[in-house]
């Protein structure tokens, strides 16, 4: 598939290019903070007695994208912190440091 740009350059099967948390991290984290503020106003919505069926369904779609979206977000996250760490005798240090007990 090719992007609408016009350089003919090819963009992911998605359609969509995809970005790490480490591209545009400022921007990144503003966009999770409100995806996961909107799951939790979501949440609340669903919990109401009185929302037809169809409301509750879409809200329920929508919920279900917006776990994730997080989710994703937060499992790429926790691969880059992995990728700074290292794990010696139950601590965890950053990669290329010595730990206390070698200095």
């Amino acid at each position: 598939m090719e992007d609408s740009s016009g350089h003919g350059g090819k963009l992911p099967e998605s359609g969509k290019k995809k970005r790490s948390p480490r591209s545009g991290s400022a921007k990144k984290a503003i966009s999770f903070e409100k995806k996961y503020e909107r799951l939790e106003s979501v949440l609340h919505e669903i919990e109401r007695e009185d929302l037809p069926l169809e409301d509750l369904l879409k809200l329920f779609e929508e919920g279900v994208g917006l776990v994730k979206e997080c989710s994703a977000y937060l499992r790429e996250a926790k691969l880059t912190v992995e990728s700074y760490l290292e794990e010696r005798d139950g601590a965890y240090t950053l990669k290329g440091l010595a730990s206390p007990a070698e200095e």
